[in-house]
């Protein structure tokens, strides 16, 4: 069953939402510029090449900011959650954001975070963030 929380991966989003089912992060790398990207771009922003592939990577990073929401959205999430931002710690600048899975009153910028991986009934796995 898909749910309004189901990704839809493209063709260019398919190898990570394929290694997060199996508990891997991973970004785009550029071959011959080594610049690490993340979201999935079709050439590198750095040099232009397309000649990018898939590494796995440390899923350690630091927040940014986020944003706490009190709302209620969808059934699936409880309120009041966090939205973070997260600065991966391979390259200055890698960005990715997701749940944080703390305690709200844990959340400060730089707060050191790790990838966890939450297997959902819908067969696709969802990347959050612990302390």
């Amino acid at each position: 069953m898909i749910s309004a929380l189901s990704p839809v991966p493209t063709e260019l989003s398919l190898p990570f939402w394929s290694a997060a089912k199996e508990h891997r992060l991973t970004v785009q790398t550029c071959t011959q510029c080594r610049k690490l990207h993340f979201p999935p771009v079709p050439s590198c922003t750095r040099c232009t090449s397309e000649a990018l592939h898939w590494q796995d990577v440390s899923g350690q990073g630091r927040v940014i900011t986020w944003t706490v929401t009190h709302q209620s959205y969808h059934p699936d999430l409880a309120t009041p959650y966090a939205v973070v931002l997260i600065e991966l710690v391979e390259e200055p600048n890698l960005l990715m954001y997701g749940n944080y899975r703390g305690a709200l009153e844990t959340l400060a910028v730089g707060t050191p975070v790790r990838a966890v991986y939450e297997d959902r009934p819908d067969d696709w796995t969802l990347i959050q963030w612990m302390p």
